[in-house]
């Protein structure tokens, strides 16, 4: 008889009132309160006869060795599926040509995809994911490469140009600086020259006259 009550109290979920408690401590009058308070309670349960209270009675005096306990606990609840309301990923279109390439036989003769294909075709797309990734990071790499020589080289050119701007310039300034000097040489021996003839001219005048005033 109580286990019947208890399974009433399961089906209306009102078990939470005896969580923690053992059939055999709850008495019939007890597990008969935890029926759906919004019906009738079954007659059957109110007609219980003076049999059934005697034999109730004298399982109360069984002893405890023998008596099945049955432990309550409070029903819970079952969680909501939160992806119920969530939208599906549309694919990508390198999802869309990878997937259409592995069932492309399928498709054609009109054949149900199985679970093994799905996911051999996920594991496909994720390598084919990779392999494009692995390519991206080349193709940059390879793009950074080129970008660093071609800067590496446009300034080793702007410092040989300037290198070799400031050598003619030095050879330039060398090569006036020389000009300038034999310039000046040249016109310091000139010079010289000059003033040597005079002096000399001088001097030969000088004893002519001298000679022909002696002679008159």
């Amino acid at each position: 008889m109580r286990v019947a009550r208890a399974l009433i109290a399961l089906e209306n979920r009102m078990l939470g009132k005896f969580s923690g408690l053992n059939l055999a401590s709850c008495t019939l009058n007890e597990i008969s309160i935890v029926t759906d308070e919004n019906e009738v309670e079954d007659e059957t349960w109110n007609l219980t006869t003076q049999e059934d209270n005697s034999s109730s009675a004298a399982e109360d005096e069984t002893p405890n060795d023998n008596i099945i306990f049955l432990e309550l606990q409070p029903i819970q609840k079952i969680p909501e599926n939160k992806n119920k309301n969530q939208k599906r990923k549309r694919w990508d279109q390198d999802e869309e040509e990878a997937y259409s390439k592995v069932f492309k036989s399928g498709l054609s003769e009109n054949k149900n995809v199985t679970a093994n294909q799905i996911k051999e075709a996920k594991t496909q797309y994720t390598y084919l994911w990779a392999i494009k990734l692995v390519i991206v990071v080349i193709a940059a790499a390879a793009v950074v490469v080129v970008v660093v020589v071609v800067v590496v080289v446009v300034v080793v050119v702007v410092v040989v140009i300037v290198v070799v701007i400031v050598v003619v310039v030095v050879l330039v300034v060398i090569v006036v600086v020389v000009v300038v000097v034999v310039v000046v040489v040249v016109v310091v021996v000139v010079v010289v020259v000059v003033v040597v003839v005079v002096v000399i001219a001088v001097v030969v005048v000088a004893v002519l006259v001298k000679a022909v005033v002696a002679a008159a």
